[in-house]
């Protein structure tokens, strides 16, 4: 898939769970994504994503496209967070993670299949 952040274009590939196949399943999806922490950047989906089939908790790592069930939020990690209850792992981003990391403002992203 692919997540355009203004004119810059990074993509990710998405794991064979649940998870990743409902977030799938909503795309395409325009979002407003707000940093969370100095650590990673949060928005809310349209519709959660059901745990079913999910570990209960998983570690979020640099580049990790992730889903935190308890605030319904899709992440995109520019940071080791560690693990955590509630953490589906998505997916691995693909390119300059600073295109999302140096944003102090809330930003618009697409995210939408490719090929």
């Amino acid at each position: 898939m692919q997540i355009r952040v203004d004119n810059q274009i990074l993509h990710a590939t998405l794991r064979n769970n649940p998870a990743a196949n409902a977030l799938l399943a909503q795309l395409p999806l325009t979002l407003e994504f707000a940093d969370y922490g100095g650590q990673e950047v949060t928005a809310v989906l349209p519709h959660p994503i059901r745990m079913d089939g999910m570990p209960a908790a998983d570690t979020a790592r640099t580049g990790d496209l992730t889903y935190y069930a308890p605030d319904g939020v899709i992440v995109m990690n520019y940071t080791n967070v560690g693990r955590w209850n509630g953490i589906a792992q998505l997916g691995r981003i693909e390119g300059d993670l600073s295109t999302i990391n140096s944003r102090s403002e809330p930003f618009t992203v697409t995210i939408e299949r490719v090929g």
